[in-house]
């Protein structure tokens, strides 16, 4: 042991400098090219990060009085938010910028959709990407397609609706027309009650099927009215 520590001693550390410093031009070279390339990386990263450019596309949705008659199905900000955040939303957008299945995963990560904190009625679309033309044109997709989704919907309720109508009114014209033969039935010429018998009975038959035809046809004319 008093033997190593003794050749540790007698090392001078103007010879390891010495030794080094034919070395130290490779040494400053990896250092410099190491520092090119991490600032590449850097400059690489920054240009392709999918947050780097953001574009906004903002829905406004003007909510209906309940005053005003409609057969749409009134619905708040926050459910057609939630619309315009659907896959299907999504997917009809990714279709209108032809976009591969594949990458729809990677250009719509970055899409947010919510309603605005201070005006309840205004519904915004954030959108990050690494270019910022494909930030804006998603943003705008996202939003035309979302209309499309909002009016879809309607349209099928009021379809569901205006068909559920029209059996009514069929119905109601079946009934009319039962209600015309029982009429015609209780008024023939031929019967064999005796005539005050026939005749008192025949009124009060009469009475309730004309009231009957009556609520019918009015029903049948609110219904048409309403069609």
């Amino acid at each position: 042991a008093p033997e190593g520590n003794e050749l540790v001693r007698k090392i001078d550390p103007r010879v390891l400098f010495l030794s080094l410093r034919a070395y130290l031009p490779y040494l400053i070279l990896g250092l410099a090219a190491l520092l090119v390339f991490l600032t590449f990386l850097l400059i690489f990263v920054t240009r392709n990060s999918m947050t780097n450019w953001t574009a906004v596309a903002k829905l406004f949705h003007q909510t209906r009085s309940d005053k005003v008659p409609s057969f749409y199905k009134q619905l708040d900000s926050k459910s057609i938010s939630e619309l315009v955040g659907t896959h299907a939303t999504l997917r009809r957008a990714a279709q209108r910028l032809n976009i591969k299945p594949s990458e729809i995963v990677t250009q719509f990560s970055y899409v947010t959709i919510e309603t605005d904190k201070n005006k309840p009625n205004i519904i915004i679309i954030t959108v990050q990407n690494n270019q910022p033309k494909m930030a804006a044109e998603i943003a705008n997709a996202v939003a035309e397609a979302g209309v499309e989704e909002y009016v879809e919907l309607q349209n099928s309720t009021l379809k569901s609706m205006l068909n559920e109508r029209k059996r009514r009114k069929a119905q109601l014209l079946t009934e009319i027309t039962a209600l015309e033969t029982e009429f015609s039935t209780y008024t023939s010429k031929t019967t064999s009650f005796p005539p005050d018998e026939e005749l008192k009975y025949l009124r009060g038959v009469i009475a309730e099927l004309l009231l009957k035809v009556q609520n019918s046809n009015a029903k049948a004319s609110e219904l048409k009215v309403k069609i």
